[in-house]
């Protein structure tokens, strides 16, 4: 089994690409960008989140997720705003991207009053992700708790001493 320092620097490896190889997808064609976010998902797939409210670095971020989307730059996190256990703030520098002449910018950059993490707000659909508008993301290597242990089969209390009532 993988370490989650080898994993996370596979992903940002294949971010690196992503940034300075490919020019975020500039002009490449849909199989490839399609090959490359499986990529993402294959190594993506050796992770677990921890279940219910995720912080980071201690502090409280979301009271749970929606879901993991990984796309053409790796996994996030996706949560509505009503899990969000913070107001967050508009990055320094960010606030053209509100302004109605920018209306067709795909996201908001916010961030948490206190830590340095970027926190998209989705305005419009990619190309090389499936982000819904008006859902929140956050990288998902950057939570707490983040595990290559497979998470515990649930419990099951058996009232019943024939195999027949399982069935």
């Amino acid at each position: 089994m993988r370490t989650l320092e080898e994993i996370f620097d596979d992903i940002n490896r294949f971010r690196t690409t992503v940034e300075q190889e490919l020019n975020y997808y500039k002009g490449v064609d849909d199989d490839f960008m399609q090959w490359h976010i499986k990529r993402f998902q294959k190594v993506w797939s050796e992770v677990n989140l921890p279940e219910g409210r995720l912080s980071i670095g201690g502090t409280p971020i979301v009271s749970k997720c929606t879901r993991v989307v990984t796309g053409g730059h790796g996994p996030y996190v996706e949560f509505t705003e009503k899990d969000l256990l913070f107001t967050p703030v508009t990055e320094k520098k960010q606030e053209w991207r509100a302004e109605k002449k920018y209306e067709n910018c795909k996201y908001l950059w916010l961030t948490h009053p206190d830590l340095k993490i970027k926190i998209y707000k989705q305005k419009h659909g990619v190309r090389y992700a499936d982000y819904k508008p008006g859902m929140y993301y956050i990288d998902a290597i950057i939570f707490d708790g983040v595990t290559t242990e497979l998470p515990k089969s649930p419990v099951i209390k058996i009232e019943s001493e024939d195999p027949m009532d399982l069935l």
